[in-house]
């Protein structure tokens, strides 16, 4: 399903599937219960960059309790899409890489207590709200690099991780 300028995801993916691919499609949105009526929530890895997509529904990822690792990078949405999140309790690992995202609100990463590593980078963030990374109990690896930022509250990020750019 890759550079295939899709603008849905195609039926008929195995419902067994555990990784998907679906990078440089024009998906644009990712809707409520996708995966769910596509039959395929046994993900654990979504990669979803380069695809346009400038929204989030907040149920799109219900039932992908497997998910470990999700990208979304190189899109178009501007804010974080933190009401999404309630389905991913698993994730690992979030990219959200090369987004106009702006502003980081205090929460925006509420429910993903085992995140290890979430990118940032190439984004055009210029304030990051106090305790936005705050539920990030297991932050190892933080990528905010090339960024807008000039503001930042405190407290900025939990005290133990091994790597901040």
């Amino acid at each position: 399903c890759i550079n295939q300028d899709k603008k849905e995801i195609p039926p008929g993916i195995e419902p067994s599937t555990q990784v998907l691919n679906i990078r440089g499609n024009a998906l644009k949105l990712l809707e409520d219960n996708i995966f769910l009526q596509l039959g395929i929530t046994n993900l654990q890895r979504l990669y979803c960059s380069y695809c346009s997509i400038s929204e989030v529904q907040p149920r799109a990822f219900r039932r992908l309790t497997n998910l470990i690792e999700l990208d979304l990078s190189e899109n178009a949405l501007k804010e974080i899409p933190t009401q999404s999140w309630k389905y991913t309790k698993a994730l690992m690992k979030l990219s959200l890489s090369g987004n106009p995202i702006k502003l980081i609100r205090a929460g925006a990463f509420k429910r993903l207590s085992f995140v290890t590593n979430l990118h940032l980078a190439h984004c055009e963030i210029e304030t990051i709200e106090a305790e936005a990374f705050l539920s990030l109990e297991s932050l190892l690896e933080l990528k905010l690099d090339n960024n807008r930022l000039t503001y930042i509250l405190e407290p900025f990020i939990p005290t133990e991780f091994t790597s901040i750019e």
